[in-house]
């Protein structure tokens, strides 16, 4: 129900509740009363994925047959090597998908 009402409401409306929810918080402390808390979407993702998540994601099963700790070393040694043209395989990817959402 919740997921619906975000897909429907006007995400305008949305940030000039936001606006107005602002600029009481700042009267409320003021008087020190504890602050309202803003509209947020609770299915908009917090963090994006990166362009090195993207890399590890790809690389991940080539070191299959390292432990994990090695394993994340040995990515981050290759990601350090590897030129800016392969690179941007993985920055067109991240740019891609953080465009979609």
């Amino acid at each position: 129900m919740l997921k619906s009402w975000w897909e429907d409401i006007d995400h305008d409306l949305v940030k000039i509740e936001n606006m107005r929810l602002t600029n009481l918080n700042q009267i409320r402390k003021k008087k020190g009363l504890r602050r309202l808390p803003l509209l947020v979407n609770p299915s908009d993702s917090k963090n994006k994925p990166t362009v090195y998540s993207f890399y590890v994601k790809d690389q991940y099963h080539k070191f299959s047959e390292l432990p994990f700790g090695e394993r994340m070393k040995a990515l981050a040694e290759k990601w350090k090597l590897i030129s800016d043209e392969e690179k941007q395989k993985y920055i067109d990817l991240s740019k891609q998908n953080n465009s979609n959402k």
